[in-house]
């Protein structure tokens, strides 16, 4: 049991203004604890995290109903988050009687059990919750439907559920569940839903209010790749996160050819395998899409793919490009270079490319007439001599970061 005297570390940087206020709203032996993300201003109770577990939950329960007639003017009431550590099914739905008259706005599940999943989202049916973080547990396929059969009469918008062990099983009741959801932000990272998961996605996805969808570390393979490009034009999404899938040449080709009739903004296609094919299809399709942040790290795209990709930025919308690791050579960096004043580039990450003198002094040459603030040429091999030459350049650049370490 921890009371509130034994929140030390949150109190010891707090004005004692703000600790007086909270032992107004609060009894000096509550068992309650909370942190927070900022301590700086009277406001700081809205960035509250209280902390509820077996030891609290009936605590919790008790200072809410005791305050009902009072309109809610107790601690509890002044935050937007709440955690749940290890509760089990029966104190979740205690609390959930209770907690329709709070305001706040996200609720963090730890330790959840499928049987408790499944009890946390009902409980939330009648709440303000906007926002659901169940990343990190084990719900497994088990857990996935519990909270699919939930999640349609909750008001969530965002949710966050990776590395749960779901498959592709867990994956297609979610994808049945979505279209009754106001569902707008969905991660579902690093949960083995495969192709399978990736094509009872694709089919669901027009049918909801999906924008942000990360599906990274998942292993859709092309296969999974070439279900989502079919479903995109039909979708609201705008920031995609395949980050991590095992798509080849083939599935980059597909997403290429559906890019330019969909709404994607931010696209993440770092760590896969694309090859110069895959670099190629994106080339042609890039200046007709709204991407404007690209990632495509280390893609073995070469140095042939790079060129291709560097003679079509100047008539796209791209702001934001990461090419690490990417086995740029001196030549594909010189023509990227080269490009870089015809484009609206405002960050470029080369992390751990081959970065020459020659092509270090084309990057000095470019950059006066660009808009880039933040060039990461980071383990690239620039020399002493590129290095001087874009040290000389800095006084007439816009460049705010520049890592030539």
């Amino acid at each position: 049991m921890v009371s509130l005297l034994d929140n030390t570390n949150f109190f010891q940087n707090l004005p004692e203004e703000m600790i007086s206020h909270i032992y107004e709203l609060l009894d000096p032996n509550s068992r309650l604890r909370f942190s927070s993300t900022n301590h700086r201003n009277r406001g700081f109770l809205r960035k509250l995290t209280v902390q509820i577990d077996q030891s609290n939950v009936e605590e919790v329960v008790t200072t809410i109903q005791r305050n009902q007639d009072k309109n809610n003017q107790n601690f509890l009431s002044k935050v937007e988050t709440i955690a749940l550590d290890e509760l089990d099914e029966n104190n979740i739905l205690k609390l959930g009687q209770v907690l329709g008259g709070l305001k706040f706005k996200k609720v963090v599940g730890q330790n959840c059990s499928s049987k408790s999943v499944k009890a946390l989202a009902m409980a939330l049916q009648h709440t303000q919750v906007q926002e659901l973080d169940l990343s990190d547990n084990t719900l497994g396929s088990e857990g996935a439907k519990a909270l699919a059969e939930a999640l349609p009469m909750t008001e969530i918008h965002v949710l966050h559920a990776s590395t749960n062990s779901i498959g592709s099983e867990g994956a297609r009741a979610l994808a049945e569940a979505l279209p009754r959801t106001k569902i707008q932000d969905l991660d579902l990272c690093n949960n083995n839903i495969f192709a399978i998961g990736a094509k009872a996605l694709g089919e669901a996805l027009p049918s909801t209010e999906i924008q942000n969808l990360d599906l990274s570390f998942n292993s859709i393979g092309s296969e999974g790749a070439k279900a989502l490009a079919s479903a995109l034009p039909a979708t609201q999404i705008k920031i995609l996160n395949l980050f991590s899938s095992d798509i080849t040449s083939g599935g980059a080709e597909a997403l290429a050819e559906a890019l330019p009739s969909t709404k994607i903004q931010a696209l993440d296609l770092s760590y896969n395998n694309i090859f110069f094919e895959g670099a190629k299809a994106l080339a042609e399709a890039l200046p007709m899409t709204k991407i404007h942040k690209l990632r495509l790290s280390s893609n073995n795209i070469g140095s042939e793919g790079t060129e291709v990709l560097a003679n079509a930025l100047p008539a796209t919308k791209i702001k934001k490009l990461y090419f690490e690791i990417s086995n740029i050579n001196p030549e594909a960096a010189k023509a990227l270079a080269e490009a870089l004043p015809r484009t609206k580039l405002q960050e470029v990450d080369l992390f751990f490319n081959t970065i020459s003198s020659e092509s270090a002094e084309a990057f000095a040459n470019a950059l006066p007439a660009t808009q880039i603030e933040m060039l990461n040429l980071y383990s690239s091999n620039v020399t002493s001599e590129g290095a001087k030459a874009l040290a000389e350049a800095l006084p007439s650049i816009k460049i705010q970061e520049l890592d030539l370490s």
